[in-house]
């Protein structure tokens, strides 16, 4: 049996490593069991062995370490191509910046634009950022949100993830 490489490849295994067969391979993304679909095609002799024995031989090096769940198949299973993976990146990217756009509006509009400008008097006059906690108060539940999108800067304030 051979590794092939397909059009849904993103990824090569193991290509700076001698002792090992390069492993061509599509990462799944987003996948919580890091899954990785990779290729083989068999020899014709190959073919007609499994032909008439109906049996397939896996061996697998675990490294004395816990064996992973392992799938053979005969289908090939639902991939992206790199080109679609990239774009539905772009995509969820594009998403998450407009739903913090929107959040930093409505947060805005919420707390007043003169939050935002009394912000910038503090940055030039030169007072710490900490005394811009003394001077508003901002609802928990905002941090919290502000939190959960990822965003780092309330207000100036850091947010810690």
């Amino acid at each position: 049996m051979n590794l092939i490489e397909f059009p849904e490849q993103t990824v090569v295994i193991a290509k700076d490593h001698p002792e090992y067969q390069p492993l061509p391979a599509h990462q799944v993304p987003n996948s919580q069991q890091g899954e990785i679909i990779c290729c083989w095609r068999l020899t014709w002799r190959e073919r007609f062995r499994l032909l008439f024995t109906g049996k397939v031989w896996h061996s697998i090096w675990t490294f004395n370490q816990p064996l992973q769940p392992q799938l053979l198949s005969s289908d090939k299973p639902q991939m992206a191509t790199p080109t679609e993976v990239k774009a539905a990146e772009d995509s969820a990217q594009m998403a998450r910046r407009n739903v913090v756009k929107e959040w930093e509006d409505a947060m805005i509009r919420k707390y007043g634009l003169e939050a935002d400008e009394k912000k910038r008097q503090l940055d030039r006059s030169g007072v710490p950022m900490n005394d811009l906690r003394r001077i508003f108060v901002f609802e928990r539940k905002d941090f919290e949100a502000a939190r959960r999108l990822g965003v780092k800067f309330f207000f100036g304030l850091r947010i810690k993830c």
